[in-house]
């Protein structure tokens, strides 16, 4: 493809502002396939993905609306009828974001499948800025009394409240259907992008992302002769995020390393809190053996 313009509009806004991506006059003999914005994830100005995107929408149209997560570097790519494909590095825009947001984005059910990304990319930066915060006093003479200061570091309650919104998240990532190639590289983002901050995903997220991992990479080992290099890959590597941050996900309660969620525990009747806790610590080593994750060693041959 050629010949073409991209621009975006408007260059400021915040989680909510629904930017315009206007890719016209693009030629291609053989006809214009679609249009896929793609994101690199920064954290405090580094690169925390620095040779990886995540695609964020997939259009047949010139000019698409999105949401936009934050700190991204934007890059459109214009794709033929055969493959072969322009890529366009868009104007930087910048995006703004406060725990405030959360709520308006998670309520919006008219749009929540658009709003997954950068829903859930805000609750990874809320969540990397407390974790930076606290990082920077490791050897604090008084640890235990900073990490119970909720200007420092999530409470409870917040730290539950997220885990029930990305559990919402997984659920609806788990009804979406796979019709075409650009559906699973979408799905594949999401999945890694909510499972990132492993400490909030609840046993049900766990299994939800897990099953949806499996169904992404039984997908990708039927069609993989059918899809472009660079496609197997991009998918491959997002898999495998996904699967390694559930392993970390199962595994960090039973070695201690993570507080274990109150809808974890809800899931027994027992009374006493000996024996929740207990019960609790017996189905996630369940979990652990039942999870082989067949999903990992099928998308492994495929990098």
């Amino acid at each position: 493809p050629r010949d073409g313009f991209c621009s975006i509009d408007p260059k400021h806004g915040t989680v909510l502002t629904l930017f315009t991506i206007n890719c016209s006059n693009w030629f291609d003999e053989d006809g214009i396939k679609d249009i896929s914005v793609y994101g690199k994830v920064f954290s405090s100005g580094r690169k925390i993905y620095s040779q990886r995107r995540m695609l964020l929408t997939s259009s047949t149209n010139s000019i698409i609306s999105l949401r936009l997560p934050t700190n991204v570097d934007l890059l459109v790519q214009i794709r033929d009828t055969f493959g072969c494909i322009t890529e366009v590095d868009l104007t930087p825009v910048t995006i703004t974001s406060n725990s405030s947001l959360i709520g308006a984005l998670f309520e919006e059910k008219s749009n929540i499948e658009s709003n997954i990304i950068p829903l859930s990319e805000l609750l990874n930066e809320i969540s990397r800025n407390t974790v930076d915060e606290i990082s920077v006093t490791p050897f604090h003479p008084d640890l235990s009394n900073l990490m119970k200061n909720q200007s420092h570091v999530f409470n409870i309650t917040t730290l539950n409240q997220h885990a029930n919104i990305r559990e919402e998240l997984m659920m609806i990532i788990s009804n979406l259907s796979l019709t075409t190639f650009n559906d699973v590289k979408l799905q594949s983002s999401m999945i890694s992008i909510l499972t990132e901050t492993t400490n909030q995903l609840t046993r049900k997220t766990l299994i939800n992302a897990l099953n949806k991992s499996s169904q992404l990479s039984f997908f990708l080992q039927s069609y993989k002769n059918k899809l472009a290099y660079e496609d197997t890959h991009f998918i491959a590597m997002h898999i495998l995020e996904s699967v390694t941050n559930i392993h970390t996900g199962i595994n960090g309660p039973l070695q201690q390393r993570m507080q274990v969620l109150q809808f974890d525990l809800e899931d027994f009747s027992f009374t006493g809190e000996h024996d929740l806790h207990h019960s609790n610590f017996e189905y996630q080593k369940q979990l652990v053996r039942q999870t082989a994750l067949p999903c990992s060693s099928h998308t492994r041959t495929l990098l």
